[in-house]
Parts: structure tokens; C-alpha cells; sequence
């Protein structure tokens, strides 16, 4: 079904685009028989889509908070802390001198936008890749 996606031509979705005749939809489910029932799978349809959703932005800030985290232990000498600038809490030792624990406490939005960079360089680079081979 690679085609019909591909092709220009909407109409390739409901008639085949060699002899034009329209393509026979079937209803794989039970019919609908009462506005109980349509409720009931709208609400069940709209239940799973919030799940999906906010499953999935959980697992995105849990990835991004993993990857600052890494980024951390990479970045011993805090060089990112000085080359964002980013406010920092009064009474932080100054970067390089601080330990994982200090940076995890004072130094989070710099490694976390560090991580959402990283993330979405890698993201932009798959992407040309992928487009282009």
C-alpha cells in the first residue's frame, strides 16, 4: 500500500489507479447500534489517546533527564555551564568546582536544554539522512 501513499493522486485512496473502479470498503468491526454505544467508544478512544500521549511525554522527559544526566558525567569540568550562561542559583560554587550532586541540584536547566539540543541535532541529522538516501 506504499503506492497509494506515494502517488499524487488523492483519488488513488478510493478507485485503483489502473482501471478506476472504486475499491470496495468493509467495516472490519461490529456496527454501531445505539448513541450509548458511540459514546462509549468515543470514550474509550479518547481514554487511550490521553494514555498514549502522556505516556509518551513522560518517557520523553525521563530520556531528556537520562541524557543531561550523561551529559554531566561527560562534561566534568562544567564547560557547558560556562559556554550557555544560563542564571544560576546564588551560593553555587563557581563551574568546574562543583560535584554530580551540586550540578544535579543547581546546574539542571543547562544540561537539560544540552540534552534537548543533542536531542534534536541527532533528530535533524536522521532525518537529512534518511530523506536523502
Amino acid at each position: 500500500d506504499r503506492w497509494r501513499v506515494d502517488a499524487r493522486n488523492p483519488r488513488n485512496f478510493t478507485h485503483c489507479r489502473h482501471c478506476d473502479s472504486a475499491f470496495e470498503m468493509v467495516l472490519k468491526r461490529a456496527p454501531t447500534r445505539d448513541a450509548d454505544e458511540l459514546r462509549e467508544r468515543r470514550r474509550r478512544f479518547v481514554r487511550r489517546t490521553i494514555s498514549n500521549f502522556a505516556l509518551s511525554a513522560l518517557s520523553l522527559q525521563v530520556g531528556l533527564c537520562f541524557l543531561a544526566m550523561l551529559l554531566r558525567a561527560i562534561d566534568q569540568r562544567e564547560i557547558l555551564v560556562v559556554l550557555f550562561k544560563l542564571p544560576q542559583v546564588e551560593g553555587t560554587p563557581p563551574a568546574g568546582e562543583g560535584t554530580f550532586r551540586n550540578a544535579v541540584l543547581h546546574h539542571k536547566s543547562t544540561y537539560y536544554l544540552a540534552a534537548l539540543l543533542a536531542l534534536l541535532f541527532f533528530l535533524g541529522l536522521g532525518a537529512v539522512f534518511g530523506l536523502c538516501r
